[in-house]
């Protein structure tokens, strides 16, 4: 079969193409026009090569179309199955020195052993094929968890988020109302020392004005006439506002007693009323004292924890929330590692257990020289659960922080010492997390597999220098 290619780099059967070519002059494939240059068609020989090599195959594979499969060497039928090279041969094939040493079974035996590893390979993967399956399912199924906790979650953020934008901005109206009232007040304070100012000061002018139209008087008698019907009179009662007039002291009132005495000024009567109102700490601490009122709306709030010890080295205070070494028995700081895990780990624990839910703590650490906090898993079999068992925690020592966990022991470092210390355990995930509690920022997170844990604290000296007492926060 010749096959031959045109400018365009399509190939097409020889015979074919010229057939076509009688109507139209154009490629059969993309319809570009062949020049007349194109007359001679070259042939393409890897095409010609390729569908020679298919023509044989073709014819082979009609020589075999019967039920019997000839060797390609000997054209005998295969009869044998070679096991060393896994191929089918005749029995020619078998006594030559290609196959010298193999093994060989005849073909219905060799396919009915390997119908036998098909069927098993067939059951395996249809046995794993549904267990994969099933953990495709599992996965589809988790993936719905998934988005539908986020769903609740972004629908618990936003609710919870909306609670505290209300408490906000009511409590934000009830402040400026607070404002508006003590601002009313004084302004109507301020209101009604102005309107005294300004009667004064009108009857005030209303004199200058008669005064100086007085002086305006260009004869001598008409002034005097004046001054004696209503000079002499506003002179003394700018002099005497405050005097009682003299006759009812058995004075005699006379124009040079009036001289001798000074003008009375009303400026010295009169003060102006400063800016008196205050919020008191709204108006300088606004934010912290509103923080504080917003505890108690916020749900839920830290773990109320209470403490219990064995240890007659640890002393606890009253209202079980703090706990400090007790006078004259601090541990010594000279303690080996495990000397001090024997002697003062295991003493101090909360009163309350958590296997389940969701849990958060907070603990003033202040300035102490060792302290540890973390959880401890509860065994049964010792009271309180002190003794015998293990703990996770965050240890402060020799002003260094360490992560303890199960396997884990890292050092961290804080660019401000933290002055409380918040935990927050997740029983669902086995997840136990330190943060500092001043800016909530992320210290570490522990893996703690135990089922049943509760809080877990430690403190003592280090280097003689005492540890401040640790307090379990309240809210």
């Amino acid at each position: 079969m010749m096959q031959v290619s045109l400018s365009c780099g399509h190939s097409f059967c020889r015979q074919c193409f010229t057939h076509f070519r009688r109507t139209q002059n154009l490629c059969p494939h993309c319809r570009a026009r062949i020049s007349t240059a194109e007359g001679n068609l070259s042939t393409n020989h890897i095409l010609k090569s390729l569908a020679n090599k298919a023509k044989e195959e073709a014819v082979r594979d009609e020589k075999r179309g019967g039920t019997d499969w000839l060797c390609p060497d000997h054209d005998e039928k295969l009869k044998l199955f070679c096991e060393t090279d896994q191929q089918l041969v005749c029995v020619i094939c078998r006594d030559g020195e290609k196959h010298d040493g193999h093994k060989f079974k005849p073909i219905k035996e060799a396919a009915l052993a390997r119908r036998r590893e098909l069927d098993e390979a067939i059951q395996f993967l249809t046995s794993d094929n549904s267990s994969v399956e099933q953990l495709a399912e599992q996965q589809e199924e988790e993936m719905t968890k998934t988005k539908t906790k986020s769903c609740q979650l972004r629908t618990q953020i936003s609710s919870q988020f909306e609670e505290m934008h209300q408490f906000l901005k009511k409590r934000e109206e009830k402040i400026k109302n607070e404002l508006q009232v003590k601002e009313e007040k004084t302004l109507k304070k301020m209101r009604g020392n102005l309107e005294s100012m300004e009667l004064i000061l009108s009857e005030r002018k209303e004199k200058e004005v008669m005064m100086k139209s007085a002086q305006d008087i260009p004869d001598s008698e008409g002034f005097l006439h004046w001054w004696n019907d209503m000079g002499l009179s506003e002179i003394k009662a700018l002099k005497d506002r405050d005097i009682p007039p003299p006759e009812r002291h058995g004075e005699a009132t006379t124009e040079d007693a009036t001289k001798e005495r000074p003008y009375k000024s009303r400026v010295h009567d009169l003060k102006v009323t400063p800016v008196s109102f205050s919020l008191g700490p709204y108006e300088s601490h606004l934010q912290f004292f509103v923080w504080k009122e917003m505890l108690q709306v916020i749900k839920p709030l830290p773990e109320r924890l209470t403490l219990q010890t064995l240890s007659q080295k640890l002393t606890i205070s009253n209202d079980r929330r703090s706990v400090f070494c007790t006078p004259g028995n601090a541990e010594s700081a000279f303690l080996t590692h495990s000397a001090r895990h024997q002697s003062q780990q295991s003493k101090l624990v909360s009163k309350s257990k958590f296997s389940t839910g969701q849990h958060c703590w907070e603990i003033e650490v202040g300035s102490g020289a060792f302290w540890e906090l973390g959880v401890k898993q509860i065994s049964a079999r010792f009271l309180f659960g002190l003794l015998g068992s293990r703990t996770v925690c965050l240890r402060y020592r020799n002003q260094k922080y360490t992560i303890h966990g199960t396997v884990t022991e890292k050092q961290i470092t804080f660019s401000d010492t933290p002055r409380k210390i918040a935990l927050y355990l997740n029983c669902a995930t086995k997840e136990l997390s330190f943060y500092n509690a001043d800016d909530m920022s992320i210290i570490y997170t522990l893996v703690c597999n135990w089922k049943d844990v509760s809080a877990y604290f430690n403190i003592g000296e280090c280097d003689g220098v005492d540890s401040d007492p640790l307090a379990v926060c309240w809210y």
